[in-house]
């Protein structure tokens, strides 16, 4: 069950990345929100989130925007790798740690999204949109990561006593 809501959850940020919105950094902050998603499961339960669904939100996102093949199945893979690679300090870090675990790794997601869009000649929008977008997820990323806790139905007791959130 943990897993069907996990890749739902993933799915359901997914499909709100792909909402058109007005202005730049939003439509960037929504487009990022998978990442946030995906940081979280890599965390707390990796086995929860199969490599397909990452490459499944990346490519659907790729075929929605419009953009060159393969930019935000690499975005989103990016923050899985760097979720994973944080997991031995995710179990030492209170709650404020993994919120700041969250913020280097979309930080360098954000950083990697645009010099590659950069290198592309396929602006994602000004350094100003990209770090108000980044300004905005960290902001809200504790009560994003409150929701997927609470999806997290069947997660054993070990981890309610790492987790935090």
């Amino acid at each position: 069950m943990g897993s069907v809501l996990s890749v739902g959850a993933l799915a359901f940020l997914t499909a709100i990345a792909l909402i058109p919105w007005q202005s730049g950094s939003t439509a960037l902050m929504a487009a990022l929100l998978p990442v946030a998603g995906l940081h979280y499961w890599a965390l707390r339960r990796p086995q929860l989130i199969p490599g397909i669904a990452v490459l499944f939100c990346g490519l659907t996102a790729d075929i929605v925007s419009g953009g060159p093949p393969g930019f935000w199945v690499s975005l989103y893979a990016a923050a899985w790798l760097i979720g994973l690679m944080q997991r031995p300090w995710a179990a030492r870090g209170w709650k404020i740690g993994r919120w700041g675990l969250f913020a280097v790794a979309v930080s360098s997601v954000a950083l990697l999204a645009y010099a590659l869009s950069y290198v592309l000649h396929r602006p994602l929008g000004s350094a100003e949109d990209v770090a108000l977008a980044v300004v905005w997820l960290i902001l809200i990323y504790p009560g994003l990561a409150l929701v997927l806790r609470i999806l997290d139905v069947d997660r054993p007791e070990e981890a309610l006593r790492v987790e935090g959130y």
